[in-house]
């Protein structure tokens, strides 16, 4: 409903409610400084939505349940307004004045304040009250991050641009300053990487526009003047000052440089090196291979090493800047691809020993792009499939559509060729077979060609050797799937509600069966700290960050009225412990695990189930 009310509107239906749910036209007409015609006018459309009502006294609103409901769409609106105007104040504002700045009752604005104070302390921030006045406490750094927040939970689902910038800071030429942040970066021959793009953008606009506000950045500590994130930020400021004409101090200045650490490139492609040495490069070599030896892969990542290290430098530049991108790859890489995302966990908690710093979740997203296009780009593919070619050779047929063939799919096919004529059959075991000429063979899919293997015949042969392969792997995960249940460890208990009971639970339950010893829990818990293995306010999948189970096997724990697990509720928890020799097998069952949970349909069926043979058998649907 309140997406149809223009903020005028609003304006009056809270001015009312300020007073009590009724007031003269003369009286609301002079506290929103519009005429009485106006206010008539406004009024006539409330009274059409059923919203208003009026009488010889003046207008009321319609106590029922429409207006109630419009009240609670607009509270979070509202509460958002009320911080916005906090953050954005110089000093402390009076309480009376916000009430009326915002049409609401002392006692509604002290309960918002109420509200905004348990928001804003999970950013370091508290409420001050002093003399009926209130205002904002804490770093500048802190406010920044805050108001940063704030924007994204404003825009939780498109991609940030400039127009919705420009909606946020109404009184800020927001296209003017974007403009004279990308020219400053390509004077000085840099560009900035597609990746951060969006949310350096936000960063600089905020810190640029909090000092349009007069409100600047406390001088920071080790900043590299001689770097060419410095200058760019001088060159920013520069041009800024000139623009807006509002002074701009070194402390300002070494903020812009923080932000611009780690997201800049030359054009020729080339990061500010500065301290970068290829020392560095051994250093993170080193660690990629104890990760990868951890998850027993094989992989040769000597050809994207460097690019990887190059990320991990600038990284290393983003962290001790305090100053970090946010990204949806994260969320992306987790659901998609959830054992690479947790290789990629693993690497980035031996980087924060190894360079003492701290990596968010985003920041792990990034990595796991390395870290899949290495283990995808490096291992063997095992996914081969046996066809049997018969043709006869004349006019080189046989060879013009082996050749078809192997051009399309070299690296998984094994051919073997067989003449029409022929009495021999391949002792290799055949997945399906091609033919020019009519047969049939009992047990055995067969694609009958032309001579020629035409642009049809070919697209029909890609299509039976992508489904084979299909069920071929979901046959083997199966298999496997199978045998990492066991209806001992499958739990129903509407008792255990919170993280800490459902892995304590299933753990010991573990630890009873002889899988595990007791330190995996705590391993589970160490793993936990890293990232979430929360999947959608839905599911969890909390593992081990060791290897060591005797047979690698998932407990089930269903609660259907709950299990708290950090800011979300849940319903499913499985947990898992794995056995090394295992991973590769455990690395497919565990993607398809998440992505099959990821069907609604699927996982609303597995919530009902009461045995762990039901559970598997929908999970392998």
């Amino acid at each position: 409903m309140s997406n149809t009310l223009s903020e005028r509107q609003k304006k009056i239906l809270q001015l009312l409610m300020k007073c009590h749910g009724r007031a003269s036209g003369k009286l609301l007409a002079k506290n929103m400084n519009i005429s009485l015609r106006t206010l008539t006018s406004e009024m006539a459309e409330l009274k059409r939505m059923a919203l208003v009502d009026s009488d010889n006294a003046g207008y009321k609103i319609i106590d029922d349940e429409s207006s109630l409901q419009l009240m609670s769409l607009e509270d979070t609106d509202l509460r958002q307004k009320i911080l916005r105007r906090l953050l954005n104040a110089n000093q402390a504002i009076d309480v009376d004045e916000l009430a009326d700045e915002f049409y609401v009752s002392t006692s509604s604005l002290r309960n918002k304040l109420k509200e905004i104070n348990k928001l804003i302390c999970e950013n370091d921030l508290r409420l001050i009250y002093a003399h009926n006045t209130v205002r904002i406490e804490g770093t500048e750094l802190n406010k920044r991050f805050m108001i940063r927040k704030m924007i994204y939970a404003d825009f939780p689902s498109r991609m940030m641009n400039i127009d919705n910038l420009a909606d946020y800071f109404h009184d800020m030429d927001i296209s003017s300053l974007y403009t004279i942040v990308l020219s400053s970066v390509e004077a000085n021959g840099y560009y900035i990487q597609d990746a951060y793009s969006s949310s350096l953008s936000l960063n600089l606009i905020i810190g640029l526009y909090r000092i349009s506000q007069d409100i600047h950045t406390p001088k920071l500590k080790d900043v590299d003047t001689d770097s060419i994130e410095y200058k760019l930020a001088s060159e920013v400021c520069h041009r800024y000052t000139k623009h807006f004409n509002k002074a701009v101090t070194e402390g300002d200045i070494a903020y812009i440089t923080s932000l611009f650490c780690g997201q800049v490139v030359h054009t020729n492609r080339q990061p500010p090196y500065d301290s970068y040495d290829f020392e560095f490069e051994t250093k993170i070599s080193s660690i990629l291979a104890t990760t990868f030896e951890k998850y027993m892969l094989e992989v040769d990542y000597a050809s994207m090493v460097h690019n990887l290290s190059l990320h991990i430098f600038d990284l290393i530049k983003r962290s001790n800047s305090n100053n970090f991108v946010s990204t949806q790859i994260h969320s992306t890489m987790k659901q998609k691809c959830p054992f690479i995302y947790d290789v990629a966990v693993s690497l980035a908690k031996q980087l924060e020993e190894a360079f003492h710093i701290t990596i968010p979740d985003d920041e792990i997203g990034f990595l796991s792009v390395h870290i899949g296009f290495i283990i995808e780009n490096s291992m063997d593919n095992d996914q081969y499939i046996d066809i049997l070619l018969i043709a006869n050779h004349y006019q080189g047929i046989a060879e013009h559509i082996q050749n078809k063939l192997l051009e399309r799919h070299k690296d998984i096919l094994r051919l073997h060729v067989m003449d029409p004529a022929s009495n021999v059959v391949p002792k290799q075991n055949i997945d399906f077979v091609i033919s020019t000429v009519p047969l049939e063979i009992i047990g055995k899919q067969i694609i009958n060609i032309s001579p020629f293997f035409d642009v049809v015949e070919r697209a029909q042969v890609d299509e039976a050797i992508a489904k084979y392969l299909k069920e071929k792997k979901l046959r083997r995960n199966n298999v496997f799937l199978t045998s990492c249940f066991n209806p001992a460890l499958f739990f129903i208990d509407e008792t255990i509600t919170t993280k800490q009971e459902a892995i304590q639970f299933l753990g010991q339950k573990m630890v009873d069966f002889g899988i595990v010893q007791q330190s995996f829990i705590d391993s589970v818990f160490e793993r936990e700290k890293l990232s979430p293995t929360c999947f959608f306010d839905a599911f969890a999948i909390p593992h081990a960050l060791t290897m060591d189970a005797k047979k690698t096997i998932i407990s089930v724990l269903i609660n259907e009225k709950g299990i708290q697990w950090d800011d979300t509720q849940i319903k499913l928890c499985l947990l898992i412990a794995i056995q090394k020799e295992n991973i590769l097998e455990f690395s497919n069952v565990y993607n398809n695990t998440v992505y099959a949970l990821c069907d609604y349909e699927r996982l609303n069926r597995l919530f009902k189930c009461t045995t762990s043979a039901e559970f598997v058998n929908i999970l392998k649907q």
